[in-house]
């Protein structure tokens, strides 16, 4: 075994199992499966006209050739999270060998197997201690490489998930493929330099990393490559805006892979003409064409053998700002936002732009289905289908998903089958139950802008959140750091579990997390009890959006903590803005809390992480819709007719 620099770290196993799994003819002889992360409870209390908790809702999913659709996720809601320590940057599945790789900006890499229901956890490696630069995946789905700014390329082998090979670089790599020759199936490195032109190949299993051969086949240094296998041919982009072909066995022109002679005759300088440059760039499965994303926020589809343009999209903030203004057409199948949701997206977008540069087309990918009919990738929407005949966008999904800016993606559409050490692995794993059938499982993997978590879109519904699935869809399955370890252990004082808020209009009952948020059910209760909210007034009401209160002035401009001065937000995992009755303190910004609070009406996913969750309402959810439809000022949501809290009664 190669020895690996920096931190190496490989999860504790509960078990192993040495039994030959046969799935896709790709024979597995190893397992290492870590025991299940368990979720900390949340006691959040059900709604009165809901019922208990439901089993997952499985949609159909008839296999159809007519509809492709049928093959690709279709739910507006993710269905399940999982995190890392740090924000995740790269995603991938292994074609063939069916699992998921995960690597995140502080240089881990994560394994996780797809099940015929979920995936499981594998193993874990920290190759790198600075970003990854590039990850990339074989044809066969077998082998794995990852290169960083530490000038070193990693090569891990998927079946065993393990690390075979170090190789030290005298340049700092800026992008990798896994090649092969037509007719030698045996995988190369091809590692493109990130301050010149030159493109070094390495065997992936030659631990003295001696480099092959070097050449430069681009003007400027190369920042994408990828490879078709079909075609034995290998594209390169470079800073130019420049897209060359070569062939991956003699590493120089090939023309009896395409259709023309000059590229003078192809639409290949379609970047360099705009002053642009393609970020990403992926195959369909036959090889006959590929997808581009960008600099300009544009997705182009060309045809590979003739490098002619098929298709162009827009994705710059201009085109959804117009599509925002524009009246929608009776079959559009993008979503119509609020305001307000519309502008927290666009905040998102100018803050990407600002972070990368160049936006979200660093991050994004295009992924071809298998039919290669629909191109599916990540927008500031959701997750958009589109048909590659006429560009129609025939399906979004994930707009309700508002608190997130997906951009990495990776498509799965195969079939895992229930093989008998699966099935002992879906025992391990109670989310992971299937119902013994082979069936296609499509689902959308996906990163987030800033988060430390990738999320699964499937054909199913999420887990009810206060349902036996503990801790609901997001998975807590890192140990917690030091310091919230510490903020566990800390003591709590006695504080109320509950409280009545007595108003002109009903009561109100609330449930109080003074465990998750101390400092302000502390703040809540003392005031309550003192009687600073005694007949205050609701002094905002926005429909469709919240009910809002605890300001002495009556103007949403005064009120103040117990301590005299602003504390600060508490955040915690298992609370989020994704039912309505959902009781929070209102702020100017981070850390600014007072005395004011609100109560949400309806799912308020974009507030999560910008105001502390204190509270849920479990009796009274009349009485807060009745002020929510309550006449208001337009001018300041202040409503005409006069509704106060009489007192609030802690328990």
């Amino acid at each position: 075994q190669v020895p690996i620099s920096g931190h190496f770290r490989i999860s504790v196993t509960k078990w192993c199992l040495n039994r030959k799994i046969m799935s896709d003819k790709v024979e597995i002889t190893s397992w290492a499966v870590t025991e299940k992360s368990k979720d900390s409870d949340d006691e959040d209390p059900q709604f009165e006209d809901e019922p208990s908790a439901k089993r997952q809702k499985v949609q159909s999913e008839e296999q159809t050739e007519s509809d492709p659709l049928q093959l690709l996720p279709n739910c507006e809601m993710y269905e399940r999270s999982y995190m890392h320590r740090d924000i995740i940057s790269h995603i991938l599945v292994t074609p063939v060998t069916d699992f998921l790789i995960t690597c995140s900006v502080d240089g881990h890499l994560k394994f996780w197997k797809k099940l015929p229901v979920d995936i499981i956890f594998v193993k874990h490696f920290r190759p790198h201690l600075v970003p990854f630069t590039d990850v990339a995946v074989s044809v066969d789905g077998q082998v794995v490489c990852t290169t960083s700014a530490d000038r070193s390329v990693k090569v891990f082998e998927v079946l065993n998930f393990d690390m075979i090979n170090l190789i030290r670089l005298r340049f700092t790599p800026s992008a990798v493929a896994i090649i092969h020759a037509k007719k030698n199936p045996k995988p190369k490195l091809a590692v493109c330099s990130a301050q010149t032109p030159e493109i070094s190949i390495y065997d992936t299993h030659d631990g003295e990393g001696k480099e092959l051969h070097t050449f430069s086949i681009n003007s400027a240094p190369v920042n994408l490559i990828k490879f078709n296998a079909p075609f034995d041919t290998v594209i390169t982009g470079s800073t130019d805006g420049l897209l060359e072909y070569w062939s991956a066995t003699t590493y120089a022109w090939n023309p009896s892979a395409v259709k023309f002679k000059f590229k003078t005759s192809t639409d290949l300088f379609e970047f360099a003409k705009k002053k642009t440059v393609a970020h990403t760039l992926s195959f369909n499965r036959k090889g006959t064409m590929f997808a581009t994303y960008g600099k300009d926020q544009i997705v182009r589809v060309f045809d590979f053998a003739t490098g002619k343009l098929k298709l162009q999209l827009r994705e710059d903030l201009a085109f959804y700002q117009a599509l925002q203004t524009e009246p929608r057409e009776e079959d559009s199948k993008y979503p119509e936002l609020e305001p307000i949701d519309f502008g927290r997206r666009v905040a998102v977008e100018k803050e990407i732009v600002a972070a990368t540069n160049v936006g979200a087309c660093a991050k994004c990918n295009i992924n071809f289905d298998d039919t290669s009919e629909h191109l599916v990738y990540a927008c500031m929407l959701g997750i958009k289908v589109v048909r590659i005949s006429d560009g129609a966008v025939v399906q979004v999904t994930g707009s309700i998903e508002s608190s997130e800016r997906f951009l990495a993606t990776a498509l799965f559409q195969g079939t895992v089958k229930n093989t008998q050490a699966i099935y002992q692995l879906q025992q391990q794993n109670q989310a992971a139950q299937s119902d013994g059938e082979d069936r296609p499982d499509p689902t959308v993997f996906t990163t987030a802008h800033k988060r430390a978590r990738f999320y699964m879109f499937t054909r199913r519904d999420p887990a009810d959140a206060d349902g036996d699935a503990a801790g609901g869809r997001d998975v807590f399955n890192e140990k917690p750091t030091r310091e919230e370890v510490a903020l566990i252990a800390q003591p709590t004082s006695v504080l109320g579990t509950s409280a009545i808020i007595r108003t002109t209009m009903g009561d109100i009952h609330i449930k109080l997390f003074g465990e998750e948020c101390p400092k302000a059910v502390e703040n809540f209760t003392t005031h309550s009890r003192n009687g600073y909210y005694n007949n205050l007034i609701v002094h905002r009401v926005i429909k469709g959006f919240m009910i809002q209160t605890g300001d002495p002035q009556g103007d949403g401009r005064g009120g103040t903590s117990i301590w005299e001065e602003d504390f600060e937000d508490e955040f915690h995992k298992t609370l989020k803005f994704d039912r309505p009755f959902t009781v929070a303190m209102a702020n100017c910004g981070p850390g600014t809390n007072g005395s004011q609070f609100f109560i949400t009406t309806v799912p308020t996913p974009w507030l999560d992480g910008k105001h502390t969750i204190f509270g849920r309402v479990t009796k009274g959810m009349d009485v807060v819709q009745a002020m929510e439809q309550v006449k208001t000022n337009k001018s300041n949501d202040k409503p005409w007719k006069d509704i106060k809290m009489l007192n609030i009664e802690v328990m």
